[in-house]
């Protein structure tokens, strides 16, 4: 029950309660006017924080012993100032000041002068021991100093109760030796139960201790595995492998897989495909049969993002893209030639786990270039399963060097169609909301682009 004379009350009736309150009612109003001013106090320190951060924060703490003593029991205001690139016995003053409130750590010293780098990443370090009470930690800085982090970290607690953001991208600074070691186990291995957005980029790593820790954080939304090109192959995982661990994340909306995968024994697959229900975007980049292989085996029917780049070794290219200009839905396939003919067996599995997304299916843009010899290593079915579930494409796109069997095939369906047409029998055409088809002003195939759009303006959609 709460005691205390009230706090907003007229001139007389604060006298006569004055005259007749008891001492335990003086104190407990007191408290609450002492309370109160330094909630005050308090607030408006905030605002001073964001207008004139650590500064503002020191010149406050130094007015007087009272503001001091508030500045000083308010660990959130230093929370805000805490900055790495000051004196190192400030930094580690600050860490102190700010108790047990949770740490939101963001370093990106490539946007410092050169001069500056070393001596935030010294003051890096200093954070290792509380690591602990983490919030949200982006670290982009070479690897080795990365390693080198974590080496400082003591996991006796098995857990980061508070770790929602862990971000480490290793970046190139020049004249630092290269470095192949693992991050710690212990580091993959922890408990996050709050953990929701997770990137490791140029990082080595085991997968299987991943796997049992911070990739069992069922809150993920956010998941980007980008491996050196020189890792070991035994390290990463295979496509069942992963595709086994994102079963129960259900919460998964961004997927970025970069040389994450290896090949699968083929004894471990059945027919069976994991469903991402709220996977939006996704971009792999592998070779063209992991990411055939992976693409096939899963099932995202809320993607509106999907990027698919496949590392080859010629200079040939190839590019599908679908854009949804309406909505801003978009697909791009990006395949960087292909060294042999083995290869192209790949292509037509993504053609058909594209073809089986409903997120496809609502596309407005359809462009696809690809270089003159890869025409010939698409078959000819897979076109026609792909363009006869793209039912709202307006605008089809060749590139510079259209694809020949496409328009023929687009010739032939509406030809047939005309034909059913006339026949009374039910017409059935491919994009039929069709309504541009570009080629090069050069291209010898106008002609049949012109005829096309001439009898599919007979036809009665």
């Amino acid at each position: 029950m709460e005691t205390g004379i009230p706090l907003v009350t007229f001139p007389d009736q604060v006298v006569d309660k004055l005259e007749t309150a008891t001492l335990a009612e003086l104190d407990a109003s007191l408290r609450k006017l002492i309370s109160s001013a330094q909630l005050v106090l308090v607030m408006i320190f905030t605002e001073v924080v964001k207008l004139r951060g650590d500064a503002g924060l020191r010149a406050i703490s130094q007015v007087c012993q009272q503001w001091q003593k508030v500045a000083l029991q308010a660990p959130m205001l230093w929370e805000r100032v805490l900055v790495f690139s000051g004196k190192p016995r400030w930094t580690s003053e600050m860490l102190r000041r700010t108790l047990n409130t949770p740490l939101d750590i963001s370093i990106n010293p490539v946007d410092l002068p050169a001069d500056s780098r070393a001596l935030v990443i010294s003051n890096v370090m200093t954070a290792a021991d509380h690591f602990w009470r983490f919030r949200a930690f982006n670290l982009a800085a070479p690897y080795p100093y990365i390693c080198k982090f974590f080496d400082l970290v003591s996991f006796d607690r098995n857990e980061a109760p508070h770790l929602r953001v862990l971000s480490l991208s290793s970046q190139n600074w020049g004249n630092l030796p290269e470095c192949n070691k693992a991050l710690p186990v212990k580091l993959l291995t922890l408990a996050t139960p709050c953990l929701e957005y997770l990137v490791l980029q140029g990082c080595h790593f085991h997968w299987d201790a991943m796997s049992s820790g911070l990739a069992r954080s069922y809150g993920l939304s956010t998941l980007h595995i980008d491996y050196p090109e020189k890792s070991d192959p035994a390290s990463k995982p295979s496509t069942f492998a992963l595709l086994t661990a994102l079963v129960p994340l259900t919460s998964l909306k961004e997927l970025k897989l970069r040389n994450a995968t290896k090949p699968d024994p083929t004894s471990q697959w059945d027919h069976s495909t994991v469903i991402l229900p709220q996977l939006q975007t996704l971009h792999l980049r592998s070779s063209m049969q992991l990411c055939a292989d992976f693409l096939g085996r899963i099932e995202a029917p809320t993607i509106v993002r999907l990027d698919i780049d496949c590392n080859t070794t010629t200079s040939d290219n190839l590019l599908i893209v679908l854009k949804g200009t309406a909505n801003g839905d978009f697909c791009r396939i990006n395949i960087n030639g292909v060294l042999r003919r083995v290869n192209y067996l790949s292509l037509p599995q993504i053609f058909v786990s594209l073809a089986n997304m409903p997120s496809v299916w609502a596309v407005e843009e359809l462009m696809i270039a690809f270089s003159t010899d890869i025409h010939t290593m698409v078959a000819v079915g897979t076109w026609p399963y792909l363009l006869e579930r793209l039912r709202k494409v307006t605008c089809l796109n060749l590139g510079r060097s259209p694809v020949a069997s496409i328009l023929y095939h687009l010739y032939f369906n509406v030809r047939d169609a005309l034909e059913a047409q006339t026949l009374g029998w039910e017409v059935g055409i491919q994009l039929p909301l069709l309504e541009v088809i570009v080629v090069p002003p050069s291209s010898e195939l106008r002609k049949l682009v012109a005829t096309i759009t001439d009898l599919r303006g007979q036809l009665a959609l």
